[in-house]
């Protein structure tokens, strides 16, 4: 189904049960994982990808941590591991 043929109670469903999972996982990543899927469906999106803002050795700077989200996408398969990160310095 597409984004328009969407009814208020799916829309409705879709985040109740991202709220319902996001108070119920520990972990925040996998939740956020699951939204970005909605999300690329629902805007029809070709992908998505998160970058997380961190300091390391006093450098601010965006980190890749989910990469090519898409609705058909798994968590493992768009986790990035610390050596495939693509990193912007923000200084």
């Amino acid at each position: 189904s597409r984004f328009h043929e969407l009814t208020m109670v799916d829309e409705s469903e879709i985040l109740f049960d991202l709220v319902r999972d996001i108070q119920d996982n520990l972990q925040m990543e996998r939740s956020v994982f699951r939204l970005m899927k909605h999300l690329s469906f629902m805007l029809r999106a070709d992908r998505m990808s998160l970058f997380m803002y961190r300091q390391r050795n006093g450098v601010a700077e965006l980190a890749t941590r989910l990469f090519n989200v898409h609705k058909d996408a798994t968590y493992d398969e768009c986790l990035v591991q610390p050596e495939s990160e693509i990193v912007y310095p923000l200084d």
